[in-house]
């Protein structure tokens, strides 16, 4: 089976403008326009059969929208396993966290450098101990060399400080997973110490680094 595991998606009438606009922030021309349906059609053509999809809520107010609109693609299509996403600025994140669960979402999808925090912010604690405790897996954006918010010391930090990531990683059940960008920055500002609690997952090529000082999967 293939699975592609980081698919965004976004509502037809928004498709192109959304997709158009991360090709802006990454500086990269977008092949696609982002819809479910093209998504099937491109990944049907390589044997893709599963994709997690998720988006990402750069404002509070956001939040139920979005998470509702993968809800209700992932009833739509069997391919799809969902992730949600949540805010710095949402209050009632146990709520929310525990009502995506119920409905099927299988995980959490952060984009720290959308979002504009610090993935090891203190602030964000009580969130990941609800997440944790509901036995849910982290996607976190990583490693722009233009921003300071995710990279994987900071990703680090956030597992060691939340102990029940550690477990959950151990028995290969849920945990915290690092999407990193090309950019050599972030592995840099990774190293510090051995932790094989945190994969990392890498695109496009990276210059040739020791990674031994970090858990490093390329994709």
């Amino acid at each position: 089976m293939v699975i592609d595991f980081h698919a965004h998606i976004y509502p037809q009438k928004i498709a192109v403008k959304a997709s158009g606009n991360i090709g802006k922030f990454y500086n990269v021309p977008m092949c696609y326009d982002g819809s479910p349906e093209q998504l099937i059609k491109s990944g049907s053509k390589i044997g893709v059969s599963k994709y997690i999809v998720h988006s990402t809520a750069t404002a509070a107010r956001q939040v139920e929208s979005i998470n509702n609109y993968i809800i209700s693609e992932v009833n739509a299509h069997g391919e799809f396993v969902g992730f949600g996403t949540v805010h710095p600025d949402y209050e009632d994140f146990e709520g929310e966290l525990r009502r995506i669960k119920s409905a099927g979402l299988r995980g959490v999808k952060l984009h720290p450098d959308f979002q504009q925090f610090e993935v090891d912010t203190p602030t964000m604690d009580p969130v990941y101990e609800t997440i944790a405790a509901l036995k849910m897996p982290v996607l976190v954006h990583a490693g722009d060399f233009r921003y300071d918010f995710s990279g994987p010391k900071r990703i680090r930090n956030v597992v060691e400080k939340h102990a029940t990531f550690d477990k959950q990683k151990r028995h290969h059940e849920d945990g915290l997973r690092g999407h990193c960008q090309r950019r050599k920055h972030g592995f840099e500002n990774g190293r510090g110490g051995d932790n094989a609690r945190i994969i990392l997952r890498t695109w496009k090529t990276v210059s040739t680094r020791n990674f031994s000082t970090i858990s490093a999967a390329p994709r």
